[in-house]
């Protein structure tokens, strides 16, 4: 007699090390309510190609996305790369703002995987950056003819303002304004003379 015999076998593959490696580099400490930038850099380690990448941020609370380069493929957090050649690298440049207090710690994932032919996501390796926020120390002082204490002036007196501005905090501050404001009817604004170019509006001079 003739018999047909048909067996199967079901089986899991266990991945017992990445093939893809992660970083993300970006500020430690940042202030709140100002714009932070963060690198993310893949690399691909295997020695094939790789598809259906799928690269997800994972956000704090507080946090506000506000651009990436390259754009994101779904929502705010994703980012789809169809193919990676074998030691092939690539970088995606996160900018969004973090909300709180100062000595508050927020804690930005990134998450990175293969999605099959079905669908099914299948995760590769998870990296965090813990973020501290602090509150910027910046430190100002203002002389009138070399003088910081108050003293009498004269009509016709020509007055020499001196505005110096120190970052004492261990970050760089960016995108601050100075603003001083002359409350007096008496000074003649067509006799300003500004090397630092700032904007006059009203009885207020601002730089930027």
């Amino acid at each position: 007699f003739n018999s047909i015999f048909e067996t199967s076998t079901d089986f899991t593959e266990t991945i017992t090390s990445s093939i893809i490696t992660l970083e993300i580099d970006g500020a430690k400490s940042v202030i709140p309510e100002k714009s932070a930038t963060y690198k993310i850099k893949y690399k691909n380690d295997a020695k094939e190609a790789l598809e259906r990448l799928k690269i997800e941020g994972v956000y704090p609370d507080g946090f506000t996305f506000q651009s990436s380069e390259p754009k994101t493929s779904e929502g705010n957090n994703t980012w789809k790369i169809e193919r990676l050649e074998a030691g092939g690298e690539g970088e995606i440049s996160l900018t969004g703002i973090f909300a709180g207090q100062a000595g508050d710690l927020k804690e930005l994932k990134i998450k990175i995987g293969l999605t099959d032919e079905q669908g099914n996501y299948k995760p590769q390796i998870e990296k965090s950056s813990l973020v501290l926020l602090i509150s910027p120390e910046l430190i100002l002082s203002l002389t009138i003819n070399s003088k910081s204490e108050d003293s009498g002036i004269s009509l016709a007196d020509t007055l020499a303002y001196h505005i110096k501005y120190k970052n004492n905090s261990d970050i760089e501050i960016t995108d601050f304004t100075v603003t001083t404001e002359i409350n007096s009817k008496l000074i003649n604004w067509a006799s300003l003379d500004d090397e630092s170019k700032g904007k006059h509006e009203d009885n207020k001079i601002i730089w930027t």
